[in-house]
Formats: C-alpha cells, structure tokens, sequence
C-alpha cells in the first residue's frame, strides 16, 4: 500500500505546502489530496506536499486512523500515511473510500 511516512521534525514555516494549504478549508484539502491518488512518480515536491497535508489532517482534531497510523521502528514512533485510496470526511472522522 503507497503511503508516507513521516520523519524528522516539520517546519510549518519553511513547508510551502502548508503555508497555502493550512489557509484552506479542510475539505479543499481533501479535494488536494484525492486528486494526488492514484499517481506513481514520487519526487520531493509530492512528499512535501502530502506530508504538509497530513500535518493539516492530523491538527484537524478528526479521528484519521482509517489512513494515517502510528508505527514504531526501534524506539521511535512515526506517523504514516496511505495515499492509496481517497478519503472524506464521515461524521468525525476521515476515512478512506473506493
């Protein structure tokens, strides 16, 4: 499953994506991240891209389990991201769809 996993710390202020992205309404966000699904090239734009977005979903106060999880690699923990399916917005949470 595609997804993105987040490492190291996340400057809000440097993250161009974040900037515009963070401004926006978070369904305009998921709109972004939908139209990302399904793509195959990863370059260093798309991943500051969806990580900015998973910043924005994470600080959404929204249950994200369905696509963003939690794993653990030694002593650390890092958030990951599936960007395998779309997502929306149902009830309080966000959740992947087909």
């Amino acid at each position: 499953m595609p997804g993105i996993i987040a490492v190291g710390d996340f400057d809000r202020t440097q993250n161009k994506f974040y900037i515009e992205y963070s401004v926006k309404t978070l369904d305009d966000c998921i709109i972004r991240f939908n139209d990302d699904v399904g793509k195959g090239g990863w370059v260093s734009a798309r991943g500051s891209m969806l990580r900015a977005l998973m910043e924005i979903f994470l600080e959404s106060g929204l249950d994200c389990s369905d696509f963003i999880e939690k794993i653990h690699y030694g002593e650390k923990e890092y958030d990951r991201m599936s960007v395998s399916k779309r997502i929306m917005i149902e009830d309080e949470k966000i959740v992947q769809i087909d």
